[in-house]
């Protein structure tokens, strides 16, 4: 099969479309793959604890579902408060859980560097002589994780502290019927704070993205640390134009409302699956779910860092860091 080429306005190859697409596809997978390991790794004290305690049931874990799963609501009460008489078995259950969940989140950040690596190839025509590792990528993505989760904490933290304090101030004034009014103005209020947060985390994450796969200077770059590293990239975010960034928010807000749409669908599909004790109708719509999600993240991604790519040629602002 004979490979068609184009040439772009200097008269140099460019690589054809399916050998940038592939690659990305299989980051994608790779991806997939990753996601259901690490969450066994997390679950995996709770499971070998749970095993101890309803192993040797003689019906199994059906025990768990039976009484609209109220024994499986009372074992994760146990797990969570202790209440059990096998306290050291929950306790370290307990404490494991946050730890290998921290140790997952970072060991996710490898092949998600992977994945915005191969999805900024997308926007390159031609084939780079010097490509990044991902491995470069995982200190300054695993920052603005770490600022981003940071954002979301005091958003929701602030959120509940403020509606508490408005609906408790409109309560004690004389217009205590528009109580449930100002709290929910307060939780829309905040509730677009965390979206602008969640997005600008996203579109910081692009923009490195790019950065790094645009520059040539890319090792020098991540040779002054990863702090340098973000804070090109935070410098690039602010130097985008208005319609770089409004156009990302609201394809971001759009991807994010149909993976929304998704996982509620799925939940009445699952709850008719779990009734009907169809398990692997209810694990294929989880993973339906799960690919869904992963793949309108991607696509959104991808769609960003081109447009991210043009704008910072046109305009200039990809400079080299001294």
């Amino acid at each position: 099969m004979k490979t068609r080429l184009t040439f772009d306005e200097s008269g140099e190859a460019q690589r054809p479309w399916r050998h940038r697409v592939w690659p990305a596809v299989h980051a994608l997978a790779c991806m997939y793959i990753a996601q259901p390991v690490c969450a066994l790794l997390v679950a995996s004290p709770a499971y070998i604890w749970a095993g101890r305690m309803w192993g040797a049931h003689p019906a199994g874990d059906r025990v768990l579902f039976e009484s609209h799963g109220n024994a499986l609501a009372l074992s994760v009460g146990s797990l969570l408060f202790g209440l059990t008489e096998n306290d050291y078995g929950a306790g370290l259950a307990l404490s494991l859980t946050p730890i290998l969940a921290l140790a997952a989140a970072c060991i996710l950040h490898i092949p998600f560097a992977h994945l915005l690596l191969r999805l900024g190839a997308l926007s390159q025509a031609r084939d780079s002589t010097e490509q990044p590792r991902a491995a470069a990528l995982v200190s300054p993505l695993l920052a603005i994780s770490a600022l981003q989760t940071l954002g979301l904490v005091a958003c929701i933290g602030g959120g509940l502290g403020a509606t508490g304090a408005v609906a408790s101030a409109v309560e004690a004034s004389s217009h205590a019927n528009c109580a449930a009014a100002a709290t929910a103005a307060c939780i829309a209020a905040f509730a677009v704070v965390g979206v602008g947060v969640a997005a600008f985390g996203d579109l910081t994450r692009a923009t490195l993205t790019i950065g790094i796969v645009h520059r040539s200077s890319h090792a020098s770059q991540l040779s002054h640390g990863f702090l340098r590293a973000l804070y090109v990239s935070l410098r690039d975010v602010f130097r985008l134009s208005f319609k770089t960034k409004l156009h990302a928010l609201g394809t971001w807000i759009v991807q994010s409302s149909i993976g929304v749409g998704f996982i509620i669908a799925a939940s009445r599909i699952s709850q008719h699956a779990f009734a009907s004790n169809r398990l692997f109708l209810l694990a294929c719509v989880h993973q339906l779910v799960v690919v869904v999600r992963l793949g309108l993240r991607a696509s959104w991604l991808a769609l960003v860092m081109r447009r991210v790519a043009a704008s910072s040629h046109h305009t200039g602002s990809s400079e080299q860091v001294p």
